[in-house]
This record gives structure tokens, C-alpha cells and sequence, in this order.
């Protein structure tokens, strides 16, 4: 919702893909047994793709198909921003609420999806609690100009969109 109230300019997309929850607004009409992907536009969410199945944000595929929007999107600037879960950068990062609660990505499984993009990321973002780790650092180096990530826990809203 907050990245719905921001003022988004015209030259920016934002696109959002929904996955790894059994339960998402119904105001917003996201569905909750299949993934999607929508484009922020004037304040609404737009469904741009409704046929992706149940994908698991654990997955390194599913992290590595994330990127269409360099072919449909085309940019010169690119920011990455995951909104998963982590426990932390060393155990794993995500939770999928339909995958088994030991399923996690890697630290060499999000590399290896990050690289398969073939995208230099001007910002790399995780909003997770505990991802801040030389290691992440280390293996996301190539890929980014910076990374923004937190040292400690973060609040369950996650950062502020609208700048409040």
C-alpha cells in the first residue's frame, strides 16, 4: 500500500511479484494460491502477468525469472528490492509459507540467480531483518553498485515507501 501512496514518476516502473503467502490483501484483490506480477501505475497496482503457477520464493529459479523487466522494461538504472523474510544471510534468506519451513535460498543460490539475470544492479535492497554480512557483500560485489541492508531486526511493516 505504501508503494502504491509513493509519488512515482512516470519514467520509473516499479513491478511487484507476489509470492510466498497464503494470505494477501483483498482490498488490493492479490491472489494467495498462485504467484503474480503487476506494475505500480498512478497509484493502482496492474496485473502484467496472472499465468506464472505457485512459484516458490525459495527457489533460485524462481529468483533468476524475476527479471523480465529488463525485456520489457528496458533502463538504464535498475534497483532490486526483496521483501522476504530472512532468518539470516548465513542460513538462508526467504520463507514461503507453501514450501516446508527448512526451504531457503543461499547466499551461492542468490549469486548464481542475480548473475543469470545479466543485470548490474545500480541498488541491491533486502528488506529482511539481519542481512547486513560480509559474506552477502562479498557475493553480490559484481552485480551492484550498493547494497542496503539491515545490521539488525526491522520492523514487521518493512521501510517506509512514502518517505513518512
Amino acid at each position: 500500500c505504501e508503494m502504491l501512496a509513493a509519488n512515482i514518476s512516470s519514467q520509473v516502473n516499479v513491478l511487484v511479484e507476489t509470492v510466498g503467502t497464503k494470505s494477501w490483501s483483498k482490498r488490493l484483490g492479490i491472489a494467495s494460491d498462485h504467484t503474480q506480477r503487476y506494475k505500480v501505475e498512478a497509484g493502482n497496482l496492474v496485473l502484467v502477468d496472472d499465468s506464472l503457477g505457485q512459484l516458490d520464493c525459495t527457489s533460485p529459479d524462481t529468483l533468476a525469472d524475476l527479471f523480465p523487466g529488463r525485456r520489457n522494461y528496458p533502463a538504464n538504472r535498475y534497483i532490486l528490492i526483496s521483501g522476504i523474510t530472512a532468518q539470516d544471510p548465513v542460513y538462508g534468506f526467504g520463507y514461503d509459507e507453501h514450501q516446508s519451513e527448512d526451504s531457503v535460498l543461499t547466499i551461492d543460490e542468490i549469486q548464481t540467480a542475480i548473475r543469470q539475470s545479466g543485470i548490474t544492479f545500480d541498488i541491491i535492497g533486502m528488506d529482511s531483518c539481519i542481512m547486513s554480512s560480509l559474506e552477502l557483500c562479498c557475493a553480490m560485489y559484481n552485480y551492484c553498485d550498493y547494497m542496503i541492508l539491515s545490521e539488525d531486526f526491522e520492523s514487521g511493516y518493512g521501510w517506509s515507501y512514502t518517505g513518512c
